[in-house]
């Protein structure tokens, strides 16, 4: 292990060390970047960030926050029962695990975040439930607080884990600041740039091909709709799907959702986009369309609502917690009802939706998030009297 540290202001009084280990991995890793961008606005904050060096030097804010140098895996013996003894604690109040591996031997105030139970729910192989529900049950009773990201996962948690209620608070996702960039200037893939010439078009992200995310019922689903629709329609135009994300980028690996994409009308496989690319898409987009059967969260449905563009999505509770009088919500499970949902989002201009709700989505922005996150690690160093008042020790790198 190796350290490096970033001067902060002297007002910074809560040392926090934030676990960053799942940087750039999906949802987990956006998570923990709007935590950081978050945090970075206030200057009642020191923080720290222990990720793998050649994460942290992959991230625009690298300079910003000090680091710790670990290399530890997820899910490893060696982040459960070691990664804590290679760790200074003197020099941190409070530790913040977003995940749900809790590492054993950590002297001090720890937080913990839950975004799902889908290991259990939706395992991908048979001992996944096994494993997850003890390191869910051990981490939820050690932790000194716990958060979900939805009322969704903080019902599940407390049925699994048997957890007061008190311990448990809420606070979502928030909206990533880069959907804030103006148009102008906006970089684009020749590919993306075609693909934005070719309105109408739904845009579908996948962040991995695991069978909640529901990626064969979409195209199955989008293939039906797009067949019916054209057999009644007299000459409108049934929008194209473009699948994005890194799950899209491995659609090819699996044979039948190759297959079934390359011979689908209108399916357009774009793969991982970057973040002026995603912009674009989602607001030039006539719906974003959620296929997923369970969620924590759900940033996508909040990425398009935070442009003003609809969100198309099955009765998912979380889902059912964002969506708006905008959006349109499938009326169960089933194929049928994904294909008549997908059609109606065919059938109703994008441009007559109410734009974005603002009132909805301030509860989401990064400055109430950050303010939220601060109110839960105040309260948790306060309770355990581990806060210094004293100004952080400044170390140079």
């Amino acid at each position: 292990m190796s350290v490096a540290y970033a001067e902060r202001s002297p007002q910074a009084a809560l040392r926090l060390l934030l676990d960053g280990r799942k940087l750039v991995d999906g949802g987990i890793g956006v998570y923990i970047e709007n935590i950081v961008l978050g945090l970075l606005k206030r200057s009642d904050v020191n923080l720290t960030v222990i990720s793998s060096e050649r994460k942290a030097h992959s991230v625009a804010w690298r300079d910003q926050v000090a680091w710790v140098y670990d290399d530890a895996k997820q899910y490893s013996l060696d982040e459960m029962f070691l990664l804590a003894r290679r760790i200074d604690w003197k020099a941190f109040d409070l530790y913040h695990a977003p995940h749900f591996t809790l590492p054993f031997g950590i002297p001090i105030p720890s937080v913990v975040t839950i975004h799902d139970l889908i290991h259990i729910d939706y395992p991908e192989s048979f001992y996944y439930p096994f494993i997850a529900r003890r390191l869910i049950r051990s981490a939820v009773r050690r932790a000194t607080a716990v958060l979900a990201v939805s009322n969704a996962t903080k019902r599940a948690v407390e049925a699994l884990t048997g957890v007061e209620s008190s311990k448990v608070s809420v606070i979502p996702n928030a909206i990533p600041p880069f959907l804030e960039q103006n148009e102008q200037g906006l970089s684009a893939s020749a590919l993306v740039r075609e693909c934005l010439a070719k309105q109408p078009f739904f845009v579908a992200v996948l962040s991995n091909l695991k069978p909640h995310k529901g990626a064969l019922d979409l195209l199955l689903a989008y293939q039906q709709a797009r067949r019916e629709f054209e057999s009644v329609s007299s000459g409108r135009l049934f929008p194209n799907l473009l699948l994005v994300g890194y799950g899209a980028r491995d659609i090819e690996r699996d044979k039948v959702l190759h297959q079934l994409a390359q011979q689908t009308q209108g399916v357009s496989v774009i793969g991982a986009v970057s973040p002026d690319e995603l912009t674009q898409l989602y607001r030039a987009a006539q719906a974003v369309v959620v296929p997923s059967v369970a969620e924590g969260f759900c940033l996508p449905a909040l990425e398009a609502q935070s442009v003003g563009v609809r969100v198309v999505c099955r009765p998912v509770p979380v889902l059912e917690e964002l969506v708006t009088q905008s959006d349109l919500v499938a009326a169960d499970f089933s194929r049928e009802s994904f294909v008549e949902v997908l059609t109606r989002a065919a059938l109703v201009d994008q441009r007559g939706t109410q734009g974005v709700n603002r009132a909805h989505l301030e509860r989401f922005s990064l400055a109430k998030v950050s303010e939220q996150l601060y109110g839960v690690y105040s309260a948790v160093v306060t309770s355990h009297g581990a806060h210094s008042q004293q100004p952080p020790r400044q170390r140079g790198v």
